[in-house]
């Protein structure tokens, strides 16, 4: 019988804040790529900020 493992509820904020700023970096590279534009940093942080709001604890 497998016991499923889980991780440790500390980690759960370090894997928030990853997954959130690896969506942002494809948004923000995907955003770059197709109309050939960047986009302002301060957009980018309050992007990672409410993703970051929405998957973490």
């Amino acid at each position: 019988m497998n016991i499923p493992v889980r991780a440790a509820a500390g980690l759960r904020p370090l894997r928030a804040a990853v997954f959130s700023a690896v969506c942002v970096t494809l948004s923000a590279a995907g955003h770059v790529l197709v109309p050939g534009s960047g986009i302002p940093v301060w957009t980018l942080a309050a992007g990672w900020a409410g993703l970051l709001c929405v998957v973490g604890p």
